[in-house]
């Protein structure tokens, strides 16, 4: 029990201290824990594999939504091109009803001025 708390003493000094921290290796801190604890380290503790199996797990995991964040990205540029294209043609379209407008209202008061200068049919 006394190296238990000894350990126990250890490891508290330890994490609290990020300085110290780097300098231990806690999973033997860990397994000595275990030991003192009379528990097999073998079956608490993850494995090297295991760990490096996790790790590769999160590395997968974060390449995956890396590559659907891009695609989303992607995807929303092609969006805003077809809305900017869409405006444009809208933009368009709208110049050309005006440009119809003003060519009609020119024409009007030429054809309501030649309309006055002409005898009423009866």
């Amino acid at each position: 029990m006394v190296r238990l708390q000894a350990v126990q003493q250890f490891l508290g000094l330890v994490l609290a201290d990020p300085e110290l921290r780097r300098l231990v290796r806690l999973d033997d801190a860990l397994r000595e824990v275990c030991k003192a604890l009379d528990l097999d380290p073998d079956q608490w503790l993850k494995s090297v594999q295991q760990l490096q199996q996790e790790a590769q797990t999160q590395q997968d995991v974060a390449a995956v939504l890396a590559a659907e964040t891009q695609q989303a990205q992607t995807a929303k540029l092609k969006a805003e091109a077809v809305r900017a294209e869409a405006e444009t043609a809208e933009i368009g379209e709208r110049l050309k009803i005006d440009r119809a407008r003003a060519v009609r209202e020119l024409e009007e008061p030429q054809e309501a001025g030649r309309d006055a200068g002409a005898p009423v049919a009866e």
